[in-house]
């Protein structure tokens, strides 16, 4: 649903100026929810898990992390992100 809304403000005009901020605040404020996706594997083994905090998808992803997964965490911007860029996935998502 992200991706829709962003395309219906890219149509009217509203998004090339839009800061991300106030798109993810559009977003909050029209009931959508902002998701973070958890994929990690293991051998053969994978998990994917959802989450609808930036610092409680951090604190799993450190979790399994610690349990020898191999982690990534995807933002509601559609980008990916390792262990090592989990404090400025907190940091620009907000805790």
């Amino acid at each position: 649903m992200h991706v829709r809304l962003e395309w219906k403000l890219l149509e009217r005009g509203r998004l090339e100026k839009t800061p991300q901020r106030d798109v993810d605040e559009c977003i909050a404020q029209k009931g959508f929810a902002v998701t973070f996706i958890v994929h990690a594997s293991r051998g053969e083994d994978s998990a994917t898990t959802v989450r609808l905090s930036v610092a409680v998808a951090i604190a799993k992803a450190r979790a399994l992390v610690d349990e020898g997964w191999q982690v990534f965490i995807t933002g509601p911007d559609g980008i990916r992100y390792g262990p090592p860029d989990f404090d400025r996935l907190l940091s620009r998502m907000g805790a």
